[in-house]
């Protein structure tokens, strides 16, 4: 979770149009602050979705790709992986259920997007090992991750818990590297907060018109530019999704959660996709109420107001947008299965009975608290409880719900593709 406390807090809505930020001069990783001004100089405004691309993800200089810890309790941000390993040994439980469902293949692939160091995986692997021997035995792990540095971190994790064994080094891949579409895999993807890290368009409303709002380089800093929208996608989502922005209004669309599903169609060939972020419906997420959108610059445990200030030092992030993906995903060829909260989600997994077996053998009275309160954090609803987990079908058995979408109110978005 990108949070300015650790636990914190849900994002806070950006500031007001009451209160604009003035642009500070460019700083950063100035080689890199170098190569997007440059760009610009030669090329024109370019989109937002192109500047956060590179500040994210520039090899050698993206914030995602930098060697210093980015996540975790000494890093930028919390989730709920680096809250406490109950999170990854209660999602084995569901992981471990999908292999029943698909009637225990040979071969499970559980590929993770955002891999990072493997918080969510080496509990995860271990807690599969505990359900169901079979489970494990069958289990491929496939990571995707931009920052080679958390790979290594990764494959040292897995070492540690003997857990290797499910990773073989041609699973070791970048995310900018998407992997070569397969044959097909059966399995599960799993992708936590990792679409609200996708690059998003910023568009605004201005005199009845779509604009799109650019990055420009004037007076030594990056600057908001207005040009014509990039693609008529653009206008074209906003339609679909039933969206009317009101005059002065801006927000921002992720064009990126469609192609991401039409490669997970290309290789899936049975099994469920769980995405688990900050996010709401599209008539939420793009109301009058949020007049400057969602977009968010984080560093330090703090919720930052520029998005210009630091390239590649920062993090940006934007709430995802539900409708969106539950759209692209139906576009591929997957199933809406069901939509729940990541509180209710745990609670149906029975994250209880783990957290009363880790405070029995917890060596002292802070060590069960520490656990105790980290598991009140994963639950609560206004934390990372409030998360939304959206999960997605292919060729999967619909009917009964999987054990973490119990919750009758978890399948009220449950659809097969038209």
């Amino acid at each position: 979770m990108r949070s300015e406390s650790q636990p914190g807090g849900a994002l806070p809505d950006p500031p007001s149009p009451e209160t604009p930020i003035a642009p500070a001069p460019a700083s950063g990783d100035l080689d890199l602050v170098a190569t997007i001004r440059d760009e610009i100089l030669r090329d024109g405004p370019i989109t937002f979705a192109r500047f956060m691309q590179r500040a994210l993800y520039e090899p050698g200089h993206g914030y995602y790709v930098a060697p210093e810890e980015r996540p975790g309790r000494t890093g930028d941000f919390l989730t709920s992986p680096e809250a406490h390993w109950l999170f990854g040994r209660t999602i084995a439980r569901q992981v471990s259920e999908c292999w029943e469902r698909l009637g225990r293949p040979r071969s499970f692939a559980v590929r993770e997007y955002g891999a990072g160091s493997g918080a969510l995986a080496a509990p995860m692997l271990a807690g599969i090992r505990e359900e169901s021997a079979g489970a494990f035995a069958a289990t491929r792990y496939e990571p995707i991750e931009a920052n080679a540095h958390r790979l290594a971190e990764l494959r040292a994790a897995l070492e540690q818990e003997r857990l290797d064994d499910r990773l073989s080094p041609g699973d070791l891949r970048a995310a900018e590297r998407p992997p070569e579409p397969q044959a097909g895999f059966t399995g599960v993807v799993l992708a936590n907060e990792f679409v609200d890290a996708m690059p998003v368009h910023r568009v605004e409303r201005r005199e009845g018109r779509l604009v799109e709002v650019g990055v420009a380089w004037r007076d030594g800093r990056f600057v908001d530019e207005p040009m014509p929208p990039s693609t008529p996608e653009l206008e074209a989502y906003l339609e679909r999704a039933a969206v009317q922005l009101a005059e002065g209004q801006r927000t921002e669309i992720n064009l990126g959660i469609r192609p991401w599903f039409a490669q997970l169609a290309e290789e899936m060939t049975r099994g469920w996709v769980f995405v688990i972020d900050y996010g709401l419906p599209a008539a939420e997420l793009h109301s009058a109420r949020r007049r400057q959108g969602t977009l968010k610059a984080i560093a330090r445990q703090q919720v930052l107001a520029d998005p210009y200030a630091d390239v590649g030092r920062q993090d940006l992030t934007a709430h995802v947008d539900l409708t969106a993906l539950e759209l692209a995903a139906r576009d591929a060829g997957f199933d809406a299965v069901g939509r729940t909260t990541q509180g209710r989600f745990l609670v149906a997994l029975d994250l209880g009975s783990l957290l009363l077996e880790a405070q029995r053998r917890a060596s002292s009275v802070n060590e069960a608290l520490e656990t105790r309160s980290a598991a009140m954090w994963l639950l609560d609803p206004r934390r990372t409880g409030g998360f939304a987990v959206s999960v997605f079908g292919r060729d999967v058995p619909l009917e009964p719900p999987l054990r973490g979408l119990a919750d009758p109110t978890a399948r009220a978005t449950c659809r097969r593709r038209p």
